[in-house]
């Protein structure tokens, strides 16, 4: 298996996310650090600067992950050769109404439009995709991911459309 960090970023958070966070994961396995300018995409910014590893995961807090999501992650980055990507998402109650909603939206990302790759309550990419078109956009609060993913769309389109070489994941 892959080494690996765990970094939380508290953004001031005051939902008992840090706390709940310590109560899954031994001290050794998590490092906090505190964010002290509010934002998610400073948030963001601030855990990509302090981490080691050659492929980030950007995670919502309130956001679920299934288990296997990270070693699709190391797959597609490292047997893929795909340099970012975002994670289809979907409803927790059921509903007809969330249903349709999350449908619609993970069909819209599938178009070849830059904006329509919005929405990354899992992003993945790597930290040479992260240095070359990145830090995440702090004057937004919501899109901040556009100038990374979108970035690498319109650079990388030619292998993108082709299916050859590195491209960003869907």
């Amino acid at each position: 298996a892959a080494a690996s960090e765990v970094i939380l970023v508290d953004n001031g958070s005051v939902d008992g996310t840090v706390e709940r966070a310590r109560s899954h994961r031994p001290p050794e396995q998590l490092r906090i650090e505190h964010c002290p300018t509010l934002g998610a995409a400073r948030a963001r910014n601030w855990g990509a600067y302090r981490a080691r590893g050659a492929i980030l995961v950007f995670v919502d807090a309130d956001t679920m992950v299934p288990e296997e999501a990270f070693v699709r992650v190391l797959e597609h980055c490292d047997l893929r050769q795909y340099e970012a990507g975002i994670c289809a998402l979907g409803a927790l109650d059921g509903g007809l109404r969330a249903h349709c909603w999350w449908f619609f939206w993970n069909q819209v990302r599938r178009l070849p439009l830059a904006r329509a790759k919005a929405m990354p309550a899992l992003m993945f990419c790597t930290r040479r995709v992260f240095e070359e078109l990145g830090p995440f956009d702090e004057r937004v609060v919501i899109g901040e991911e556009w100038p990374i993913l979108a970035g690498l769309f319109r650079q990388r389109r030619d292998r993108h459309a082709s299916g050859r070489g590195r491209r960003p994941a869907r």
